[in-house]
């Protein structure tokens, strides 16, 4: 066996308990984190919970460049509108994906499958943080979507949307799902993009993962329109932009 060969492998072994350390370490945090979030959020009336879930994504970040190698980089924040409703509309290819943009727009809700809210510490975190519940198999798309904008436009708050639906992989093309349409045209909502690669080094817990830098990368505001086919080429060609 070469020298080459045998670095090799010990990289790949190192890669692996490195891995394995973090994914141990981020369920422990996240566990205690939840659980120290929903008590104060009781106890105080949501008053510390934005700061609280900022904290929690820091801590991810830095556990990320301890144990792992990974760097975390946001630009274009000053892209966010200060206020208002609107839609986020971000690529989804890892875990940390929903906590990154949550240091952008620190008072953002977002949707959540309802079966996410039968675990008891997430559907009070969820309450809490005023998150969506979706129950695909009630009624058809349109009247879910007018109810959850009827939701945004009472409580003003930025609304977080995966357009592809469901995480993908680096190498995969983006497909994206007709609702972040629906929700800007009914709203008449501006729409957010934001772009990542942080599928290249963290997709989820059990994977490897790969030194280097993930960046998140605010778009260009896109303004709502009912040209449904120039909407989503805008938004596609936004969220493919290199980083």
């Amino acid at each position: 066996m070469t020298s080459v060969s045998v670095e090799r492998e010990r990289n790949i072994v190192s890669s692996f308990f490195r891995s394995a350390l973090f994914d141990l370490s981020y369920i422990g945090l996240t566990i205690v984190s939840c659980t120290w979030m929903v008590v104060r959020a009781r106890l105080y009336k949501n008053k510390y919970l934005c700061e609280d879930l900022t904290r929690y994504g820091e801590r991810i970040i830095r556990l990320l460049k301890m144990t792992v190698g990974i760097e975390v980089e946001i630009r274009g924040k000053d892209k966010i509108p200060d206020n208002g409703p609107f839609v986020i509309a971000s690529k989804h290819m890892s875990y940390f994906d929903p906590m990154a943009v949550f240091l952008c727009a620190p008072d953002l809700t977002a949707l959540a499958k309802i079966e996410l809210f039968k675990v008891p510490i997430l559907r009070s975190l969820f309450t809490h943080m005023g998150v969506i519940a979706v129950d695909r198999k009630a009624g058809t798309m349109s009247a879910r979507v007018k109810k959850i904008v009827t939701t945004m436009e009472q409580n003003r708050q930025p609304l977080l949307v995966f357009p592809e639906g469901t995480r993908v992989k680096a190498e995969d093309p983006v497909e994206l799902q007709p609702g972040v349409f629906l929700f800007q045209k009914m709203g008449e909502f501006d729409v957010v993009p934001v772009r990542t690669n942080s599928g290249c080094h963290w997709r989820g817990i059990g994977d490897i993962k790969k030194p280097g830098k993930i960046v998140y990368e605010v778009g260009d505001v896109i303004q709502s329109t009912k040209d449904k086919k120039a909407f989503m080429q805008t938004l596609k060609a936004e969220l493919e932009q290199p980083l």
